[in-house]
């Protein structure tokens, strides 16, 4: 069957169309499921969620018998809630420390039982655990934002290995840019202002403004570097009724080393009253180690091109880097910031 990408057009006229993906995959659609995500309540969670999921009341279990591994013994895979994520949307958080992920897994990798060291992972595979048994215990369009799992379902390559990120230098720095930014751009205007009518020309405002813009680039992305915040990924819009085929699509893909180092999909809201919410576009994000890396970035567009995740003829899909989302650069913002780095279109259509 043919999947159709973001513009639903197919590559062939004779061919059935199947609408995959949603034709609203803009910078303006990317910025609304950004800020739904910005908008999880994680106070509800660890207050009215968290005590009451299964892997909480069986750590509590198992620590009461003693049967919790000791600091002597071998230890455990790392935690998923602390591992450095490279699949974050935004940076909003109770703490005012930056975290590692926006949205916490919550997930202590407690084995089921005393003899059973297997963990069972809320939000993505486990250890030693098929794909296709995955997808079936996490699917996409069944899988509440409000369950254990949490906002995203994640999936790495056999390969990846964790990067060593400093995410709160990049924040605590980045922000401090930012801010810096919005000092220096409303000092020019109001110099602007204060000149005499004849000076006051909208090109050389233009141009001073852009200059600031692009030394405020140069900084962000420079500091990207510094901190080895330097993933990326390409932004898919699913349509709901298909986000469980094109997740498995990707997932498998992801698994084998065929397209990027990691991949996420977003979960399903809880519907309102008016099942608005159950018709919105799901959000899959393909991630490459490297966004200078334009080989493979597009190498990974290519390979979305292949499993007809896209058509490189229709509607352009986005590709964003991590430090931007890091720091809530959307769409629309008031730097002046483009906040996708990549359109596929940049690549051609080859």
């Amino acid at each position: 069957m043919s999947l159709v990408s973001t513009a639903c057009t197919p590559l062939h006229a004779n061919e059935p169309q199947h609408q995959l993906t949603n034709p609203t995959g803009s910078e303006g659609e990317t910025a609304r499921l950004e800020e739904e995500v910005a908008n999880f309540d994680t106070e509800h969670y660890w207050s009215t969620v968290h005590p009451f999921s299964y892997n909480t009341i069986k750590y509590n279990v198992l620590a009461a018998r003693e049967t919790v591994p000791s600091a002597s013994s071998p230890a455990p895979e790392p935690e998923a809630s602390d591992a450095v994520q490279p699949m974050d949307v935004s940076t909003s958080e109770i703490s005012s420390v930056p975290p590692s992920t926006p949205i916490p897994t919550h997930d202590f990798d407690v084995p089921i039982s005393s003899t059973d060291t297997t963990p069972v992972r809320p939000n993505r595979p486990s250890p030693n655990e098929p794909i296709s048994s995955f997808l079936a215990r996490l699917r996409p369009s069944s899988t509440l934002s409000t369950s254990p799992t949490g906002s995203w379902i994640y999936t790495t390559s056999y390969s990846y290995e964790q990067p060593q990120a400093d995410l709160k230098k990049l924040v605590a720095d980045g922000t401090k840019a930012l801010k810096a930014h919005e000092e220096a751009i409303a000092q020019v205007r109001a110099e602007h202002a204060k000149k005499p009518k004849r000076k006051q020309t909208p090109a050389a405002l233009t141009r001073e403004l852009t200059q600031h813009r692009k030394d405020l680039e140069n900084t962000l992305f420079n500091l990207a570097r510094h901190t080895n915040v330097v993933s990326g990924k390409w932004l898919l819009f699913v349509l709901p009724e298909k986000v469980d085929e094109v997740w498995g699509i990707v997932a498998e893909a992801t698994a084998k080393g065929e397209l990027g180092f990691g991949a996420k999909v977003a979960t399903a809201a809880v519907a309102a009253d008016d099942d608005d919410d159950a018709k919105k576009a799901r959000l899959i994000a393909i991630y490459t180690k490297d966004y200078e890396d334009r080989a493979d970035v597009e190498r990974v567009l290519r390979k979305m091109a292949a499993l007809k995740l896209v058509d490189l003829d229709g509607r352009p899909v986005y590709y964003k880097c991590d430090a931007y989302t890091h720091l809530d650069i959307r769409g629309g913002n008031k730097w002046g910031l483009r906040a996708s780095m990549y359109s596929s279109r940049d690549f051609g259509k080859k």
